[in-house]
Formats: structure tokens, C-alpha cells, sequence
């Protein structure tokens, strides 16, 4: 599993079928839900996101058959603070990585199959990038129409969880689970959130536990909550438990302890990781000026792995960009 708490829920909840259809489906054109065989949705174990992407973006692909042919739903996450203006640039890469893939297990191949890509996002001011590849083009409107023939056009189908509407939201045709992911999603950077007010939302853990991997689909998003919100992890313990069954108050209970240690170990580890962040900062800072917003972004958002790799270079990579990038800078 992931480190990042975004992309551990992400993934554990979304990757398996019956949950993600529901997500899919409110995403993609009726008329195109109806040509889909949602019976033949399934994961394909595989990911496309590079190491540059790998703390901001998530992914998760679907085949599923269109026509009675081979088809692919591509679900990318965006999961950091800021948007990213080149994402549809990124998203794309990513779908012909795909594409590269599939062609070496199908030699002789002389069709591609379709692959259709989604975005869902929760970044704090609402998503306001280009979702079709040719508005990033650096071209006045009225002389696109003479160039629209040589160009890729790529769209993306974007949800948006910042634009949503809580009772919209909360009566979405998916999974509880999914419903409840989405929420949390939502509302992970809200510490109010986790209040008397929301009981509407916990009453939803009452019809996880049943469901296909509710033990497990519960305690992620215990966790989750946990890790993300502010709020003391034994306050948030005792609101879940006047809204769960018998059951999860038992698997709360004999969770709890282990939960909050892990809780408390990572409040520390965070403590040490921040002032590795702002070390980092300060090192650029007087190695190569201001970092910009962006690389700011990366080094608040980075991985102890990565901030211990970058401290290392510091001193030796002649530019910002091999220091973060040492192998995709350019080279004489």
C-alpha cells in the first residue's frame, strides 16, 4: 500500500469492480453506459504512473467490453494540494505507456483498442486545468481550426469533489462504500468534518460491514480518518461507535489501540519529515534561489525516501531539475 493516506483509500476502495463501477458510470455519457457490458468490468493489475507522478497522481485500469470488443476505463487520481496545469498532457502519457504495453503482448496487432480516460480529483479551490489536450497548445483560437488536423485531441472526463454538493454526493448510484471513500475524499482537509452533524454519512459504516470486504473496507476508512484529520483519534472513535453496529464496535475496539499508536508514531514521524522539508527548502534556497510554487508543492508533498535522495544531491546537481530529476534532466 501506498504511504499517502489519499492514495492508499484511493486504491483500496476503488479497485475492486463492484465499487468503481458506480464512480465510472456517473462519469461516463448514458448512451455509452448503456454499449458498456458492465458484467465484464474487471482490474487489470497494472499501473502507468511514473516516479516524477507517483506522490501527486494514483491510477487504476479497468477493462471492460464496448461492442463486444476489448475496452479500457483509465481512472487517474489527483491527490496534492495544487492543481496541475499540465495533467491532460500527463494523462496522456499514461494512456500510451498503456498503449505501448499492450502492443508488445499483441504483436501483429494493426488496431488499437479504445481506452477511455477519467479524472477524479479534491484539490482545495475546485479543478480549473485543461481537461483537452489541445488547450494547453500555445496557439491564438482563431488559428487552432487550421491546425486542429496535425494535433493529438484528448479529453478527459473530470469529477471534480471539490464542486460537489454533499446531498448530491450522498445520493450517487454506487456502493456505500465508494459513496463514503468519496466523502472522505471531500472532506479531508475539513477537521470539522468529524462531528455529531455528519451522522447521516457514518450511518453508511452500518452497510459496509456486510458488503464484500467490509472488515477490511471499514478499518480503511477508520484509518484513514485518522490519519488525515486533525481531530484527536480517541474523539473520532467515540463518534464512529454511536453509529456502527455491535459487530465494528468490536473490531473498533480491538483495532483502536494499534490505531492510535500508529497514529502517534506517524505524528512523530511527521514532526521529524517536516523539518527535513524545511531544511530541503532552506538548501535550495541558497543553492538556487526562491523554489518555485511547484517544486514547493513537491518538497511539502514528498516521501521521506525522496526527501533523504534529494538532501543527498543537494551539494553535487549542478540545477533544480537534476536535483529532483536526476534522470530525466537533459544531457549534453
Amino acid at each position: 500500500m501506498s504511504s499517502n493516506p489519499h492514495d492508499s483509500l484511493f486504491r483500496g476502495i476503488f479497485e475492486h469492480p463492484e465499487n468503481a463501477r458506480g464512480e465510472l458510470q456517473y462519469l461516463l455519457p448514458a448512451e455509452l453506459n448503456r454499449r458498456l457490458d458492465w458484467s465484464t468490468l474487471a482490474l487489470e493489475p497494472s499501473s502507468f504512473v511514473d516516479e516524477r507522478g507517483k506522490n501527486s497522481h494514483s491510477d487504476l485500469l479497468f477493462s471492460i467490453k464496448l461492442d463486444q470488443r476489448d475496452a479500457f476505463l483509465y481512472l487517474l487520481f489527483e491527490h496534492q494540494s495544487t492543481e496541475d496545469p499540465l495533467l491532460i498532457y500527463r494523462q496522456l502519457k499514461y494512456v500510451l505507456r498503456f498503449l505501448d504495453r499492450w502492443l508488445e503482448d499483441h504483436p501483429g496487432a494493426t488496431r488499437l483498442p479504445v481506452v477511455i480516460p477519467l479524472l477524479l480529483c479534491h484539490t482545495p479551490t475546485g479543478w480549473s486545468a485543461p481537461v483537452r489536450f489541445e488547450d494547453l497548445l500555445d496557439i491564438d483560437a482563431d488559428t487552432f481550426p487550421l491546425i486542429a488536423d496535425f494535433v493529438p485531441r484528448f479529453r478527459t472526463l473530470v469529477d471534480d469533489l471539490t464542486a460537489a454538493v454533499d446531498d448530491e454526493l450522498f445520493h450517487r448510484a454506487m456502493t456505500e462504500a465508494a459513496r463514503l471513500t468519496l466523502w472522505c475524499l471531500k472532506t479531508s482537509r475539513d477537521p470539522a468534518a468529524v462531528d455529531e452533524t455528519r451522522a447521516r454519512w457514518w450511518a453508511l459504516l452500518r452497510v459496509v460491514g456486510p458488503a464484500t470486504n467490509g472488515r477490511a473496507t471499514f478499518l480503511q476508512i477508520l484509518r484513514y480518518i485518522l490519519d488525515v484529520h486533525q481531530t484527536p483519534p480517541e474523539h473520532i472513535l467515540s463518534v464512529l461507535t454511536e453509529h456502527v453496529t455491535e459487530e465494528q464496535r468490536e473490531a473498533m475496539a480491538s483495532a483502536a489501540e494499534q490505531l492510535i499508536a500508529r497514529g502517534e508514531a506517524r505524528g512523530e514521524a511527521r514532526g521529524e519529515m517536516n523539518g527535513q522539508r524545511s531544511m530541503l527548502l532552506r538548501l535550495v534556497q541558497q543553492r538556487f534561489g526562491p523554489p518555485p510554487p511547484q517544486v514547493r508543492t513537491r518538497i511539502e508533498e514528498a516521501t521521506r525516501a525522496d526527501l533523504e535522495a534529494w538532501t543527498d544531491r543537494i551539494l553535487t546537481a549542478p540545477t533544480l531539475a537534476d536535483l529532483l530529476d536526476p534522470a530525466s534532466s537533459p544531457r549534453d
